[in-house]
């Protein structure tokens, strides 16, 4: 991104490409990561250890948080602008959260 304050027009939008999608895909993987957690912390809350469950329960949530975070940076980076890209990030925030909730409903022990 230095070297193309220097450039204008269409090179300076070729030279800065490669760090402007990494501002979508970064978050967006963090996402996806965050879903797989949420799946996996929810599998433990449900059929792992029951003395384990609300470290499994805290650990979805935490998880979710951070698919909620990453799809609005996603946002915020996007300038508003339509990106199909912030709409996977937005489903999958929704459904991790969606997930994480209905963990509530498990008994502690």
């Amino acid at each position: 991104i230095r070297s193309a304050k220097k450039v204008q027009g269409k090179a300076r939008e070729r030279a800065i490409a490669p760090a402007r999608a990494a501002t979508i895909d970064v978050p967006l993987a963090i996402a996806r990561l965050a879903a797989e957690t949420v799946e996996l912390a929810g599998a433990l809350a449900e059929d792992g250890n029951p003395n384990l469950r609300a470290d499994a329960m805290v650990a979805a949530t935490l998880a979710a948080a951070a698919a909620t975070a990453a799809a609005r940076l996603i946002a915020v980076n996007l300038s508003g602008a339509r990106d199909s890209r912030s709409d996977e990030a937005d489903r999958i925030a929704r459904a991790a959260t969606d997930k994480a909730a209905a963990l509530v409903s498990l008994r502690l022990h």
